[in-house]
């Protein structure tokens, strides 16, 4: 809940706190002692410090408590200036007030791969630009969306905390906050009797997708259409969510984005539908989607990028045709993302990113990360892609190059050349900006760009190692590490002290139970399983620089066809799998590890990136 901080606001339609970014005259500054002073203009107060631009123009940090009281009134004073007023939109009811159109189902086909499509990116983009502010104070409770940029050229953006307590009814509350570069306040502009949840915002429109209404369970509510958030926002119509009064759990509005100033392409339980919400017509919808798969829509918002197993299907917004596929190595669930200028398409999927070339038709780079990725947050410069786990990734040198830990209860939003964040991990809701690659690391990539720094990279000399037990042909396992090596560029030389070694071996005996029938006529067998277990590693003088393994796995049902026994039909999974070896993606560029020591881990403290 942001609580009003009776010694930072006295403006009674300013919720948000203000703190930064004050432009005043030099002045003298003195410690609490009396013995230190300094001309100086303000330049910053945040976070129990306060930024001083001397005249020569260099500046100095100071915690606000080694001031003396003097200066301390001084901040003091300034802060409780209010700021420009604005009319706060208490009430989002309005009479367009329908039922959500749905149906029109269309099937995704099975076209692939995808072919050459047009770039559809957005005009302008919002550059980083140093820039902090204090919003107030939230617990968990409070439900704070990611900020959503509103004007790009001018960087306004805006961000919702939706608050809803369970027993608590006078407790629901909806608010919208909005916050601009160089600005000392995020002002509100709508503080509801309901909650509120933005979703999205069309900037050439100035249209603005959100949530309302939603219960304790965070589900249920109705999708509101917004305008002027930029001025003073106003509710353009309502539309109740279908099945909303069946018993059980109400819908859940999973994901949701703007493709023009009447459309809208929302994700509702498993069901994706692109609906104009002004004439309230579903153009069509796309049903069963896997559970945890979220979309992807282009910036221009004319593709939509839908994750299908170990593929992504393209849609054109417009009809719902299905443009093509982008195909995958993997069981997992897919993350797809547009780069900002939608000539790209990301793949994201645990530790694997791919990177598809819309104009070209073709992967660009596939590379493995040492950890998760975690939450694909987006492009932040291109060939940079940040996640939440992996860091940056580097797409041109084919490998994660910095961890930029960020705090909990976060939400974060890529910008070029940083991120936008609102950082709830402290004693306040914070809208802050981070630079990303900061200084340390823009450094350090020149020289991880030096061929030598790299110790393996396209056209390094490597070798094959085989280690297998009897009954397992060695050949057909160095074949299939040399295919996968030669994918990546590498060259084959059994001189060379780059060693590929592939170990299959023999796990531990399991003995697996399976029930078969039901109720009362239900019976139990047992079988035994010894599974094979395959290991690869990537070695530079005894040093392992990489590194994946497997084993066999029985799946949880088995068929039994043919009079096979179960014995029989786990036996069936019991068999060597050289192909696990083929199919890895290796990354194509290793850096010396003494290139990087002393580096590679960034936090946040007092809105600066710490190096450890």
């Amino acid at each position: 809940m942001l609580h009003r901080c009776v010694e930072f606001v006295s403006c009674v339609s300013i919720l948000f706190v203000t703190v930064t970014a004050f432009a005043e005259a030099p002045r003298q500054w003195s410690d609490s002692t009396g013995a230190f002073t300094v001309d100086a203009t303000l330049v910053e107060s945040s976070d129990g410090n306060v930024t001083l631009k001397k005249a020569d123009g260099s500046t100095v940090t100071v915690p606000i408590n080694r001031l003396s009281v003097i200066d301390q009134n001084y901040l003091s004073k300034l802060a409780k200036q209010p700021a420009r007023p604005v009319e706060v939109l208490t009430d989002l009811s309005c009479d367009d007030r329908a039922e959500l159109a749905v149906g029109n189902p269309v099937l995704i086909e099975p076209v692939e791969p995808l072919p050459v499509l047009e770039p559809d990116g957005a005009d302008d983009y919002l550059a980083y630009k140093r820039f902090q502010v204090l919003a107030g104070q939230t617990d968990a409770y409070d439900k704070i969306s990611r900020p959503i940029v509103i004007d790009r050229r001018a960087g306004v953006f805006a961000l919702s905390i939706g608050r809803h307590k369970a027993g608590e009814p006078d407790s629901q509350r909806g608010r919208i906050g909005r916050a601009a570069y160089g600005s000392s306040t995020v002002e509100l502009l709508v503080d509801a009797k309901e909650t509120v949840d933005l979703l999205d915002h069309h900037v050439p429109s100035g249209r603005t997708l959100a949530v309302c209404g939603k219960g304790e369970l965070y589900r249920g509510g109705e999708i509101v259409l917004l305008r002027d958030l930029a001025e003073t926002p106003q509710v353009v119509l309502r539309r109740t969510l279908p099945g909303i009064d069946k018993p059980g759990f109400k819908p859940e509005v999973r994901w949701g984005a703007m493709l023009d100033v009447n459309t809208a392409v929302l994700l509702i339980d498993d069901t994706i539908s692109v609906v104009d919400l002004v004439r309230n017509e579903c153009l069509f919808s796309i049903e069963k989607i896997r559970a945890g798969a979220i979309p992807a829509v282009s910036p221009g918002g004319r593709y939509l990028a839908v994750p299908t197993g170990g593929k992504v299907d393209v849609i054109n917004t417009r009809t719902g045709e299905t443009l093509g596929s982008v195909s995958v190595d993997t069981l997992l669930t897919v993350t797809p993302l547009f780069d900002p200028s939608g000539s790209k398409l990301l793949l994201g999927y645990g530790n694997q990113v791919s990177v598809w070339s819309l104009a070209e038709a073709k992967m660009l780079t596939t590379l493995t990360t040492p950890n998760p990725l975690g939450e694909t947050l987006g492009w932040v410069r291109r060939g940079l892609i940040l996640t939440k786990l992996a860091g940056l990734i580097d797409t041109e040198l084919g490998m994660s190059v910095w961890r930029y830990n960020l705090p909990p209860r976060t939400t974060t939003v890529p910008v070029v050349d940083g991120i936008l964040m609102a950082d709830a991990s402290g004693s306040g809701l914070v809208l802050r900006t981070m630079p990303i690659p900061h200084s340390t690391f823009a450094k350090m990539r020149l020289a991880l760009a030096k061929p030598s720094n790299m110790l393996v990279r396209p056209g390094t000399a490597v070798t094959v190692k085989v280690n297998v037990i009897p009954g397992v042909d060695p050949e057909e396992v160095r074949e299939a590490v040399i295919k996968a090596a030669e994918k990546v560029g590498w060259r084959i030389d059994g001189q060379s002290k780059i060693e590929l070694v592939a170990t299959i071996g023999r796990g531990e005996k399991q003995e697996l139970q399976y029930r078969f029938g039901y109720g009362n006529d239900a019976k139990v067998s047992t079988a035994e399983l010894t599974p094979f277990t395959a290991n690869f590693e990537i070695r530079s003088k005894g040093q392992r620089l990489w590194s994946r393994k497997t084993r066999n796995f029985v799946p949880p049902s088995v068929f039994l066809t043919g009079g096979k026994t179960l014995q029989e039909a786990i036996s069936e999974y019991e068999k060597p799998d050289a192909s696990f070896f083929e199919k890895l993606t290796l990354p194509p560029r290793i850096v010396r590890p003494d290139a990087i020591r002393g580096g590679g881990n960034s936090r946040i403290d007092s809105g600066r990136w710490i190096d450890y």
